[in-house]
């Protein structure tokens, strides 16, 4: 009688992981993630209290900006000279030339002041993603 042949099952093995937790600073720790497989992960953890400084020094960074923003939008506001080649080559009156430098030079900075909102804005959100509480609880 012939002998029954069973299909070969391999074992499957689960990697090893190893999680390692150090103190690096007073308010903050790293967490060290490897496994078998050859993968790292690091993240720096926060304490609660650095998060709420951190946080509250975006929230004043957030209104300076704003405020920068508003004076050069009302600044390019009461500017009114247009970019053209035209303009340049016929326009006699210096004070027109200078207003369209002080214009290109305020869309400059409007354009970096706004870059530098949409930046606070995001670290605001990565923080409040994490700690949503930090929001509701009052100190």
């Amino acid at each position: 009688m012939p002998e029954e042949t069973k299909p070969k099952v391999e074992e499957i093995k689960k990697p090893v992981i190893t999680r390692e937790l150090k103190k690096t600073e007073d308010n903050e720790y790293t967490l060290k993630i490897d496994d078998t497989t050859n993968r790292h992960y690091t993240t720096v953890i926060l304490k609660k209290d650095k998060l709420r400084e951190i946080y509250l020094q975006l929230v004043t960074h957030k209104v300076g900006v704003l405020n920068n923003l508003n004076n050069v939008k009302s600044q390019l506001k009461k500017i009114d000279v247009e970019d053209s080649p035209e303009l340049r080559k016929l326009m006699i009156d210096v004070k027109k030339l200078e207003q369209l430098n002080k214009k290109m030079e305020l869309e400059n900075q409007l354009s970096s002041l706004e870059n530098e909102l949409n930046k606070s804005l995001s670290e605001m959100k990565e923080i409040t993603n994490v700690m949503p509480e930090l929001l509701r609880s009052k100190k």
